[in-house]
């Protein structure tokens, strides 16, 4: 018996979990484009904003044949939304840094954006340094180190590894 057409999804939903994904791959150890939506829970007529996730198609495929799993995808989804909706885009690409980049223990960003790094240091995820290169000099330091703090460390090796993240 053929199966029923399933209903478009609406262009707004579409949107919102690209948007959600930074219109990239939503798994952190991937964020590849292009990117197609999957149905977390395999119906393909639920369009709900917690059914859907971003993947490229090397992803999908993988969920599609489960070695993806579910409970990872739904966690994914659940570590995606905390992230988007916590860190601002320089906060999100200092996380990702450390996500494809294991043994780094800081990054350097221009001393101008370090206001935009707030949330991550307000939570303890990151640490601002001066580097030791620029402490005994007259000169404003035009750089400032991010360094991991042991608690960002585990909190970007659960990210990392679609663990629950807090």
């Amino acid at each position: 018996m053929p199966q029923a057409p399933r209903p478009p999804m609406p262009a707004k939903r579409r949107r919102e979990v690209l948007v959600e994904a930074g219109h990239r791959c939503a798994i952190p150890t991937c964020k590849q484009v292009p990117v197609e939506i999957h149905h977390i829970d395999g119906d393909r007529t639920d369009h709900s904003f917690e059914n859907l996730i971003a993947l490229c198609p090397t992803c999908h495929a993988r969920a599609d044949r489960v070695e993806i799993d579910r409970p990872s995808l739904r966690i994914y989804k659940a570590n995606l939304g905390l992230v988007s909706l916590r860190y601002g885009d320089l906060e999100r690409r200092v996380l990702d840094g450390f996500v494809n980049h294991p043994a780094a223990d800081f990054v350097e960003i221009p001393t101008a954006l370090e206001a935009l790094m707030s949330y991550l240091v307000r939570d303890g995820i990151v640490e601002i340094r001066v580097p030791a290169n620029e402490r005994n000099t007259t000169r404003y330091p035009s750089v400032r180190e991010c360094w991991l703090t042991n608690a960002g460390r585990v909190f970007v090796e659960k990210y990392a590894e679609g663990q629950p993240v807090e």
